[in-house]
């Protein structure tokens, strides 16, 4: 018998040459994993990684070769990085990358089943509102495109073979040691303006991504983080414009109707059986003075259909026995984005009901600027309250079980002269009740 162990990282192609006649051998992924074991034996080779059950494959012959491949991709060089020159050429390699155009079809139905899907999760304040209706939305005298919605249209365009182990995005990953991601924060900008606002009449509308930043913070440590902020420009497009015309167009101050910073971290797997605590103590500064607040329970079904929707496989989200054994953490984690699309929503829903029986108006939002310092785990009930600060001004905020910070927003409102269809239907709702 002889028994091979190979620590990750692996190159591109890794061979295992097994000269022994053998009849099965089990084809493995473990790129995030601890380490490989292949025992071969005269007639059998059977390949096994820690929480994983190998997959089965039957081969006969007198000589077998073993393949591991990580992707279908070249990781960049997987060496300890020791030097400032190392940081700045990885640093220069991430801004270098050229991400590709994603186009879409702004139909209601995206935004229709988000609102299904959140709709067991926000104060039931009136038995008419939209969120309870189960009937698609038409394309005829549509609705704008909530804030925050944008979340749910332009999915990845990629196969699963070109997507990490872990199920995340390459094009936005430093990969090598670098093999866990969170979602750190980030900022919105809504466009009002009559000719920026997203209807959701079946209209083509583009995503144009680009990495605007690439930040190391503690190079030197044992624990370096790489922050990659994505920046995202969204708008409507016509048949046909090309993906350099749709570029530059978007890219011109005024004419996107949504601009979006993704802040992602990058860190290196965690050590065996380490596992991430409790959060540190730190309260909200207006905890007990707030204007509302509202008690989400967030279960499995949630973060799954939350995943479907935003086309995200990030294993964190999905695979329980993934997040114990790989990224140490005691659960599911709740999506950082999630954060995002619960203040946005709760804080329209409040607004709304302020709006009340005037038809003169409405106070909707213009920006928002998140950050998520721990994190939130399924079946932990995260509490989400809201103040205003100023004219035109909130602050909102996520609390942990133990009523500890986990994620803060700043949020922008304007007033504007007219009440998107949907905050129609529920104002409405309101008077009648």
């Amino acid at each position: 018998m002889y028994a091979l162990r190979i620590k990750p990282p692996l190159p591109y192609k890794s061979d295992i040459r097994a000269r022994q006649p053998v009849n099965d051998l089990s084809f493995v992924h473990a790129n995030n994993f601890e380490s490989i074991v292949i025992i071969i034996l005269p007639d059998l080779a059977v390949g096994h990684v820690r929480g994983m059950q190998p997959s089965v494959s039957a081969f006969r012959g007198r000589s077998v070769l073993c393949r591991y491949l990580a992707s279908s991709r070249t990781p960049p060089c997987t060496k300890p990085f020791s030097s400032k020159r190392q940081w700045e050429s990885l640093e220069n390699e991430i801004r270098s990358r050229h991400i590709p155009v994603v186009h879409d079809y702004l139909t209601p139905r995206e935004s229709f089943l988000l609102n299904l899907t959140l709709s067991d999760h926000l104060p039931r304040y009136s038995a008419k509102s939209v969120y309870d209706k189960a009937r698609l939305p038409s394309t005829q005298d549509a609705y704008d495109l909530p804030p925050s919605h944008h979340m749910v249209y332009f999915p990845p365009t990629m196969p699963n073979s070109k997507m990490l182990p872990d199920g995340t995005d390459p094009l936005q990953s430093p990969q090598g040691e670098f093999t866990r991601r969170m979602w750190a924060g980030g900022e919105v900008h809504f466009n009002s303006s009559a000719s920026a606002r997203l209807k959701m009449d079946g209209s083509r509308v583009a995503c144009v991504d680009s990495i605007e930043n690439v930040a190391v913070k503690r190079p030197d440590s044992e624990t370096p983080l790489i922050f990659v902020s994505v920046e995202r420009q969204i708008g409507r497009v016509t048949e046909g414009e090309s993906d350099d015309a749709v570029r530059k167009r978007l890219g011109r101050e005024g004419e996107a109707s949504t601009r979006e910073i993704r802040n992602l971290v990058f860190m290196k797997p965690s050590k065996q059986g380490q596992h991430i605590g409790p959060a540190r103590t730190q309260q909200p500064e207006h905890q007990g003075a707030e204007d509302f607040s509202h008690v989400v329970e967030p279960d499995a079904k949630l973060l799954f259909r939350y995943s479907a929707l935003t086309f995200n496989a990030h294993a964190i989200h999905l695979d329980p026995e993934y997040c114990k054994q790989v990224e140490g953490l005691r659960g599911l984690l709740f999506h950082g984005p999630l954060c995002l699309t619960f203040f946005c929503t709760l804080l329209r829903l409040h607004l709304i009901g302020r709006t009340g029986s005037t038809k003169r108006g409405f106070e909707t939002l213009k920006s928002i600027k998140y950050r998520n310092t721990h994190p939130l785990f399924c079946n932990e009930p995260v509490r989400f309250s809201g103040k205003q600060t100023g004219s035109n001004h909130w602050t909102m905020w996520a609390e942990t079980p133990e009523g500890s910070l986990a994620a803060t927003a700043d949020i922008v409102t304007e007033q504007v002269d007219w009440i998107p269809g949907d905050v129609f239907e529920d104002v409405r709702a309101l008077n009648i009740q």
